[in-house]
């Protein structure tokens, strides 16, 4: 039994009113006998004990009275479903809604969104006067609806709510709950919690709170549970992107995760690319029940800048899992200077033969450095160092600020110059020359290619071990101790790369001479050549693919951007200004409310794209099977006090017959209030009974 006005128990002292008035009326006095009254008529022995008998009595109501009327005004509250005791308490109610994305899913019984929501309207028919009510939303914003008193409003709230993309978590709805219940003004609260409860759904609490207190019940109503049909369902889970580098009128692969969650297996299903609003390409396959497979598809872009790429099959059971974005960015052909004495030589060939195709090219002489602002490359590749240390310094600013150099040993250069030239650009190691004969070729022995230099390039083991390549005959090369090799061979690294804040160094240890080997002539180096320039020419992109409602930190390189300034275009091509925080090692850009399914293209001031940022739904939420009974009821109870009482519908259609009052507490006050009278009535009786004996 609890009481919903304790103070009004400092009453029960009155109580002792009636004790105390009995026991001074009955104060014993001291008896004087007088012979003239000696000879009066005795009183019966029974009737002097039957006043006493009836004098208690009165007392006994008397105190019944006081005691009753208080109880009455501390309204005494017990759990009980006894017939008598129908006069139910107020409720404060929670309703905690599932519109996650698998309440979407459709059974014999209807939409289970649908459904929920009838539940929540037919809870809403049982309220009364004085009770209080919030519905909260499971994937929905994280500030908590307070105590709600017109409930056809809230009825029209839940009707025209919706299916949210946003996460779901039993966490989060808890603890906005348990910030509701803190104002709750009735002593019996209410907690439903309507969902189809996924097993992909119950995870673990971040930590080991206990929710709500004992005067709480925990209503858990099952949606689907009750469905005997099959739920055919397939989802795209990634897409990954084969292409390291993007060109213009270069075919771009993507790699497509789709599973399938259901047992049925289906074919000739259809996966469509969009590539900013427009159909691009499709592709067919076939997929057995409860697998999952790749599917490779390519696009061909037609311009540079960013796309925004939509994968989608077809409808199902569940629409929202048949659609993924991705965002990607093709660069503008990079601008490339070639710091070289020798324009015939064949690195100057060769990236000639690119020039206003797939590169801007210009040569530069070490000796003219000073005539030329470097800042309009994107990227630099030396063949031959500048002596002077002016030119060299501003090569170095160059790379500083965020520019790609490509270095080769420049074959008139000492090792101390070219190790001079290094510390300045912050790259330290040990540089030694060294020749071999025609019996002793170095062998290549480890290719990273995982590198997204090399990603596509060579056939091979994941750990570059047995990627296959067309060795060339090395005669004299140079490597460096220091740096991640990314071509290593048995004599040291030939391609090594450097990064450091904004600097990004490629260094091959071989000159692109015949005096050194074959190099230049072999079929490696126009990969590598091409392959760096764009890798060191273009921007380095943001690209970020996050689930809805995650907020983002992105780092972004000064180099991308003169300004802090940003615009954030999201899938509808609305804009949005952000300013990024200015920190000497580069800019922080806080991104938040990514709410919308679709790719946002992340621009800089002058309207340039810099990065991509793609919105997804959560995968987990295609995974349609629904947890056990016993599963759903052990996970509540680990997280809620042992007091609080569980009660789990499996049928959801039988609980619209129910009545949930039924197992709320009941009110006593009413009962208190009536046996207050009847003590009443009982006392006048023997009091009057008492009152005419004694005159008699």
């Amino acid at each position: 039994m609890h009481f919903l006005n304790p103070l009004y128990l400092l009453g029960l002292v009155a109580a002792s009113i009636p004790v105390i008035i009995h026991l001074l009326v009955l104060r014993k006095n001291k008896t004087i006998e007088f012979s003239s009254i000696r000879f009066l008529k005795e009183l019966q022995k029974t009737e002097i004990r039957r006043l006493k008998l009836k004098q208690i009595l009165l007392l006994i109501l008397r105190t019944l009275i006081i005691v009753f009327l208080v109880l009455s005004f501390a309204r005494p509250v017990v759990k009980s479903n006894f017939p008598l005791l129908k006069t139910y308490s107020n409720v404060s109610a929670i309703v905690i809604l599932d519109n996650s994305i698998s309440m979407d899913v459709s059974d014999e019984f209807g939409n289970r969104f649908r459904q929920s929501k009838s539940i929540v309207n037919h809870l809403i028919s049982n309220l009364k006067d004085g009770d209080e009510l919030s519905v909260i939303f499971s994937s929905g914003e994280a500030e908590p609806p307070s105590f709600q008193f017109n409930f056809e409003a809230v009825k029209d709230e839940v009707s025209r709510s919706n299916i949210s993309v946003l996460p779901f978590s039993f966490e989060s709805a808890f603890r906005r709950a348990q910030k509701v219940l803190s104002k709750a003004k009735n002593f019996s609260k209410e907690i439903f919690i309507i969902s189809d409860f996924q097993k992909s759904s119950l995870l673990p609490f971040s930590d080991s709170t206990k929710f709500f207190d004992e005067n709480t019940t925990l209503h858990l109503i099952q949606i689907g549970a009750e469905s005997k049909i099959s739920i055919n369902n397939l989802s795209i889970d990634t897409v990954y992107s084969l292409s390291s580098i993007y060109e213009v009128d270069k075919t771009i692969d993507f790699e497509v995760r789709i599973r399938n969650n259901s047992e049925s297996s289906f074919e000739n299903v259809v996966l469509s690319l969009y590539a900013n609003g427009e159909k691009s390409t499709q592709r067919i396959f076939n997929i057995k029940g409860k697998s999952a497979q790749n599917v490779i598809i390519s696009f061909v872009p037609k311009s540079s800048g960013a796309y925004r790429c939509m994968f989608e099959i077809e409808s199902d059971a569940l629409d929202y899992d048949n659609k993924y974005w991705k965002g990607i960015i093709v660069p503008e052909p990079p601008k490339v200077a070639l710091i070289t004495d020798n324009s015939t030589g064949y690195l100057a060939t060769f990236l000639r033969s690119l020039d206003g195709k797939r590169i801007q090219y210009r040569e530069i002489s070490p000796n003219s450095i000073s005539n030329v602002n470097l800042m309009d490359f994107s990227a630099i590749i030396i063949e031959n160092l500048p002596m002077d240390n002016n030119a060299q310094a501003k090569i170095v600013e160059f790379a500083k600020s965020g520019g790609g150099i490509f270095l080769f040993p420049d074959p008139n250069a000492s090792i101390k110059t070219l190790s001079s030239f290094l510390n300045q650009l912050g790259i330290f190691g040990n540089l030694e020359y060294k020749t071999f004969s025609a019996q002793n070729h170095p062998n290549f022995t480890f290719i990273d290619r995982n590198h997204i230099l090399l990603q596509g390039v060579f056939k091979g083991g994941l750990d570059g071990k047995s990627a296959t390549i067309d060795p060339p005959e090395i005669n004299a090369m140079m490597p460096i101790t220091n740096g991640i090799s990314i071509f290593q061979t048995n004599a040291g690294s030939f391609l090594t790369e450097f990064k450091s804040g904004e600097i990004r160094v490629l260094y091959c240890a071989v000159a692109p001479t015949l005096g050194w080997g074959n190099f230049p002539v072999s079929s490696i180096f126009p990969v590598i050549v091409f392959r760096s320039v764009y890798y060191l020419g273009s921007p380095s992109f943001v690209s970020s693919v996050v689930c809805a409602g995650t907020n983002l930190s992105i780092n972004i390189p000064k180099s991308q951007s003169r300004s802090t300034m940003f615009n954030l275009e999201d899938p509808l091509s609305n804009k949005q200004v952000l300013n990024a925080i200015n920190f000497p090692s580069g800019l922080l850009l806080d991104v938040q409310n990514l709410n919308m399914l679709g790719t946002y293209v992340l621009k800089d001031i002058q309207g340039k794209s810099i990065g991509t940022i793609s919105v997804n739904i959560d995968s987990k939420e295609s995974h349609l099977e629904l947890s056990e009974q016993s599963t759903i009821e052990n996970y509540f109870r680990s997280v809620v006090k042992k007091d609080v009482k569980i009660s789990f519908v499996g049928k959801a259609r039988k609980f619209v017959e129910r009545d949930f009052r039924q197992s709320s507490s009941a009110e006593l006050w009413k009962l208190f209030v009536f046996l207050a009278l009847i003590s009443a009535i009982l006392e006048m009786i023997v009091a009057r009974s008492t009152k005419k004996e004694t005159i008699e």
